[in-house]
């Protein structure tokens, strides 16, 4: 048993013989460790307990291509053997590690496709009995209410708005819904900014019909923290997979990523994947990030993994080179 490496800054691959290795790294997980040759074998010596994820180590072997003189180019074996190139290696590497657990110690903020913080913000409106059919009405009519169900008298408004900041191939955004139950009103979104920009229009619609009686709020971020303890307290249990869920998911993900290949990254200096794979000098970063990805999707249940080679394809990279294919699949999404 083995694994099959690729020196990152030599571009040399060989096939290790570890066992324990074969079964704990995880695909395009970086590894710092010396790769001893005997006569039809190879063996690692020297490995350090804690790996790398790629987008841990690209100021590190920026630093490591600087000292060697190199810049897109293979490193030679003979110029890895300078001592000091160990030496700026670990230290790099210890500092990586060191940032990650800042990062763990921080909260998680998440946010909607806004931008806006998360919060789900819930407002309670009341009216009187008589007034229950012309609220209904007006609230219909209101621009943002894009559907109504009717559920043994329970009214459910869902409120969106065309387009979305984040996604490009949405063609709209979620706002918030409403719920019309009795002499009673209740409003949900999940940030402030949507949930005063609905309150304003329902406000705007109902007049003096209806009277703001509170504001309350949840903190998705909370919850998740508690979430991620408990799964480091006990083992999760893979739940079944569902067909109709399955195929359900599968098409949102093909939809997501079909977006997410014009979609401007932070990660990318505001580039999108698409033109970061066009240009030389950004596409090492973008190989880093669909490398975390799809990491990220092998430690999910088999059954939620989302295929990323169809992410490399699309953007017509070889993932293990990083080099531009002949060839580009344009299918994602279609």
């Amino acid at each position: 048993m083995g694994l099959e490496l690729r020196d990152a800054l030599t571009h040399v691959s060989r096939f290790v013989h570890d066992a324990n290795a074969s079964r704990s790294a995880e695909r395009w997980s970086l590894l710092l460790a010396y790769v001893v040759d005997h006569p039809g074998v190879s063996v690692l010596d020297g490995v350090h307990p804690s790996p790398l994820e790629p987008e841990e180590v690209e100021s590190l072997l920026a630093d490591a291509r600087q000292r060697l003189r190199v810049r897109t180019r293979p490193a030679t074996v003979e110029r890895l053997r300078d001592p000091g190139l160990a030496t700026q290696l670990i230290q790099n590497w210890e500092l990586a590690l060191f940032q990650r657990e800042l990062r763990a110690e921080q909260p998680l903020r998440l946010q909607n496709t806004d931008g806006d913080p998360l919060l789900i913000t819930v407002d309670h409106f009341a009216f009187s009995h008589g007034d229950r059919a012309d609220v209904a009405c007006r609230l219909e009519a209101m621009p943002l209410v894009c559907d109504v169900d009717d559920t043994e008298g329970v009214l459910l408004y869902t409120c969106s708005k065309p387009g979305n900041a984040m996604h490009r191939g949405w063609t709209n955004t979620t706002v918030g819904q409403i719920e019309l139950r009795g002499e009673r009103l209740r409003v949900e979104t999940n940030s402030i900014a949507r949930a005063d920009v609905l309150r304003a229009e329902i406000e705007a619609a109902l007049g003096a019909l209806a009277r703001h009686r509170a504001r309350e709020h949840t903190d998705p971020n909370v919850a998740l923290e508690q979430a991620r303890r408990s799964r480091r307290a006990r083992p999760a249990r893979e739940a079944p997979p569902d067909p109709e869920r399955h195929a359900i998911l599968r098409e949102f993900m093909d939809q997501h990523w079909a977006g997410w290949l014009d979609t401007q990254l932070p990660a990318l200096d505001g580039l999108t994947p698409r033109a970061a794979a066009a240009r030389p000098a950004d596409r090492r970063k973008l190989v880093a990030l669909l490398k975390e990805c799809e990491m990220h999707e092998g430690r999910k249940p088999a059954h939620e993994r989302y295929d990323i080679r169809k992410v490399w394809s699309a953007l017509g990279i070889d993932p293990r080179t990083g080099e531009r294919l002949a060839t580009v699949d344009a299918s994602l999404g279609k």
